[in-house]
């Protein structure tokens, strides 16, 4: 499933679970290396960042603990352009589908100052996505203290 933003002259472009026909568009479109389209399509095992000449390729993995949809570890591929972004990624991202919705709100209302390029998109949505690792980490964080707690009021055996 495609979804397509636009702010400015900055274009954003998000995959969920891409299909060949729309990769083999954004290669047409902003003109992707063939290998890094392929990598769109299916996850990856480690994190990677590529410089090419007119973008980088960025694969980034988050810990997905209490809003994990499919899986518990959550991919989001970057190819980051000047004047685009595309995010491809293989479940339902909450922090990024929020940020989607500010993101489109702000450009309706031409509210928001993206910056220059697309680089700053990119910040924007690395905050959002880092800020939800926190919580994530406060979830675990709180769970591991009610186990410890449990522990140690003579409840060992369960």
């Amino acid at each position: 499933m495609q979804t397509r933003h636009m702010h400015g002259h900055i274009t954003w472009v998000d995959l969920e679970s891409p299909t060949h026909d729309e990769v083999r568009a954004l290669i047409e479109e902003f003109s992707i290396d063939a290998f890094v389209a392929q990598e769109l399509l299916f996850p990856s095992v480690k994190p990677r960042c590529e410089v090419h000449p007119n973008y980088l390729y960025v694969i980034l993995h988050f810990p997905a603990v209490r809003h994990a949809h499919k899986m518990r570890e959550q991919e989001v591929d970057f190819v980051i352009g000047r004047n685009f972004i595309v995010t491809s990624r293989y479940d339902t991202v909450d922090p990024l589908h929020k940020f989607a919705k500010v993101f489109e709100v702000n450009s309706v209302l031409d509210k928001s100052n993206v910056g220059e390029h697309a680089g700053y998109v990119f910040y924007y949505m690395l905050r959002k996505l880092y800020k939800s690792v926190e919580h994530e980490l406060s979830y675990v964080q709180d769970a591991l203290l009610s186990i410890e707690r449990q522990m140690f009021n003579d409840r060992e055996r369960e």
